[in-house]
């Protein structure tokens, strides 16, 4: 018969130290009780040291690499699947041949020249879609999230767009297109590429940096220009599908509140829920305490003088 134990364990950051205690049965002599199995002799003990998962020196995660590629793997699967899905919808339209010999051909025009006129002039139908798929390998930066405020990086990006922006308007150019192939006749690059700031040489900062909706807008004239040579292609139905697959960005999963304190089945309140707010107001003055000039701290608000100091804000009883 297997004599009982018990397994003790100390959890640490980067260690778990172990022991194996014998039990002793009911009626043994070395155990005080004749019910419960209690302790009586150890058995084995020991510790396991492990990693804790980050770098000795910088303390920063080791998991930091394996995530930024795990993210750019994920960013090229999405981008080769969005432009397959878009192939695919500018062939069904008419807008790219279905042998893959000839899109191959269309290869040699250049996408920019295209842009750039397409806004203008009237392009073939091959040459529209060309032009579209461009569109779609370089459709310009969009966030879908709120920034911190303190993130260079981020201001050093508005100011490339604001930048871009100023000098289309000052050198007149409809879209981003006819921008991008003014640079190339300049033999100026088209890439936007960072360079040190002249403030800080450590930061970043970009002459331009085309935005989503700068490509967007150069979208819709493209098609709208496009649209009075070839109205039996270029219909309500096609734009909304090639515009989709062009321009479309998963949303953000959205963050879980938790649960509640209280009510453990229920999530937590939102901070923007109106209740909630009425609720942290109606808290922090009733913390409040009157503080005389003498320096005497003084007692909390009366009921009455706390409903004073309310705001006129309160939740409509249903």
């Amino acid at each position: 018969m297997k004599k009982p134990y018990r397994l003790g364990l100390d959890v640490g950051s980067n260690s778990i130290g172990w022991c194996v205690l014998d039990l002793a049965r009911p009626g043994d002599p070395r155990s005080d009780s004749s019910k419960l199995l209690e302790p009586c002799a150890i058995r084995t003990m020991g510790v396991r040291i492990f990693p804790d998962g980050r770098d000795p020196q910088s303390e920063a995660s080791l998991a930091v690499d394996r995530r930024k590629a795990r993210s750019q793997r994920r960013r090229r699967d999405r981008f080769l699947y969005r432009r397959k899905r878009l192939m695919q919808a500018l062939i069904h339209y008419g807008l790219m041949p279905t042998e893959r010999e000839e899109r191959k051909r269309l290869e040699i025009k250049d996408p920019y020249v295209l842009r750039a006129k397409g806004v203008r002039e009237k392009l073939e139908p091959y040459e529209i879609g060309r032009a579209l798929f461009h569109l779609c390998q370089r459709r310009g930066f969009k966030s879908n999230r709120r920034t911190d405020a303190k993130d260079d990086d981020k201001k050093a990006t508005k100011a490339g767009i604001r930048h871009l922006k100023e000098q289309m308007q000052s050198e007149g150019f409809i879209t981003l297109g006819e921008f991008l192939q003014d640079q190339r006749e300049k033999r100026m690059s088209v890439r936007f590429r960072p360079h040190p700031s002249e403030n800080n040489k450590t930061q970043n900062a970009w002459d331009f940096y085309p935005s989503r909706a700068m490509y967007e807008e150069e979208f819709e004239k493209l098609w709208e220009e496009q649209r009075r040579y070839h109205p039996e292609l270029l219909h309500e139905r096609a734009h909304e599908k090639i515009r989709h697959h062009i321009f479309h960005q998963r949303d953000l999963k959205p963050v879980k509140p938790g649960r509640c304190t209280l009510e453990t089945e229920e999530p937590r309140a939102h901070k923007a829920l109106p209740l909630n707010q009425e609720f942290r107001i109606r808290q922090e003055i009733a913390n409040l305490k009157i503080q005389y000039a003498d320096g005497h701290a003084g007692e909390f608000l009366t009921p009455k003088q706390r409903e004073k100091s309310l705001p006129n804000y309160s939740v409509k009883k249903p």
